[in-house]
């Protein structure tokens, strides 16, 4: 269970206002986590992650995940907001992945961020109907449509091997660190290989 995907800007809100902060501070008591959306290309100024990290900011307790943080092109301002954000202390803020197939972003937040900070996520997967388009086809470049491999966990493993990440961190990220900020822990059985 969590709260969101939150999308202000599509409902003309910002995400870091009173209302959203009293929303946190509740999602919080309920040790749910608090999920809201960050363009991975289309609004390139970082309001979305200034105001994610805001809300983490303002609320510590929560436990806050910028939603398609990582796999366009504002990966990058993503990833040094978020490394800033917990050079100063912050503790409480987790980056999706929405495009595994996109390498070099990929390498770049497990390197600057580390594997417990980072889960497995898309977008608009299942948007229209049945048969589904391809994993990371929907928004991806011309390079990536139709998408270059299978739509399997196969595939995210590879592309989190081609960052570099061990087993350990490979559980943490594809399942591992959503299970921990879902409190799935004890319900769920652990991965074998799980260094937590």
């Amino acid at each position: 269970m969590q709260v969101g995907e939150v999308l202000g800007h599509q409902m003309g809100f910002r995400m870091d206002g009173p209302e959203m902060l009293e929303i946190a501070r509740r999602a919080a008591e309920l040790k749910v986590p608090l999920q809201l959306h960050c363009s991975t290309d289309a609004i390139p100024t970082g309001q979305h992650i200034r105001e994610t990290i805001n809300v983490a900011w303002a609320v510590p307790e929560a436990k806050v995940i910028a939603a398609h943080a990582i796999g366009g092109r504002n990966s990058y301002q993503h990833i040094l907001a978020a490394e800033l954000h917990a050079s100063f202390g912050g503790e409480n803020l987790w980056l999706e992945i929405r495009d595994f197939s996109h390498r070099e972003y990929l390498r770049a937040a497990v390197a600057r961020l580390g594997s417990d900070r980072l889960i497995a996520g898309t977008d608009w997967i299942a948007r229209g109907a049945p048969p589904f388009a391809p994993y990371g086809s929907l928004f991806g470049a011309p390079e990536v449509e139709p998408a270059p491999y299978p739509c399997c966990v196969a595939s995210l493993v590879g592309f989190l091997r081609e960052a570099g990440c061990s087993d350990g961190e490979i559980d943490r990220i594809a399942s591992g660190n959503a299970v921990g900020l879902s409190g799935l822990h004890g319900i769920l059985p652990e991965t074998e290989g799980d260094e937590r």
